[in-house]
């Protein structure tokens, strides 16, 4: 059954946002006898659900409207998610192509050197909270070519497990 999520008022007047799970115990008659259940204050999780939503859509409209080579990588599946436009216009990749690049296929994009330091990225990352900062040098491969291009990025938090709370994918 789905909670029954309402606004109230808390003891100094603040809007709290509460859930209700409820089972009700009915007799022969059709008559409820019993009714046993929860509220609690889901107030923080709301919040912290919106203010991810707004991050992330600053972060989407700061990656399609960018010059700069940005991608999002799922940490868990070595996966890149996402490529800008300006990603695939510098490395000539598309994103069908990019993302069957995953596990160790990804450092496929890498020298052995290059690779070594993009994991070290990505466990910082992976380690890290909102907001702060990796910066890493490395080149990456081109499409159909043995060409590296240099690159200096910097890389943060893009998205968080819901379960867990830790970085779930980079940017």
């Amino acid at each position: 059954t789905q909670p029954f999520i309402f606004e109230a008022l808390d003891v100094n007047r603040n809007i709290a946002i509460m859930s209700l799970e409820a089972v009700v115990s009915f007799n022969d008659l059709k008559q409820a006898t019993k009714v046993m259940g929860t509220i609690r204050d889901i107030t923080s999780t709301v919040m912290k659900e919106k203010e991810q939503v707004v991050y992330k859509d600053k972060i989407n409209y700061l990656l399609n409207n960018t010059l700069t080579a940005s991608f999002v990588l799922d940490i868990d599946k070595l996966k890149i998610e996402y490529i800008n436009a300006a990603f695939q216009k510098m490395f000539g990749y598309s994103e069908v192509i990019i993302s069957q690049l995953n596990k160790d296929k990804l450092f496929s994009l890498f020298s052995i050197n290059d690779a070594i330091i993009f994991k070290n990225i990505i466990d910082k990352v992976s380690h890290s909270t909102v907001g702060e900062c990796f910066s890493g040098q490395y080149a990456l491969k081109m499409k159909d070519s043995n060409d590296f291009v240099s690159v200096f990025a910097n890389h943060t938090v893009y998205e968080l497990n819901d379960v867990t709370g830790l970085p779930a994918k980079m940017l």
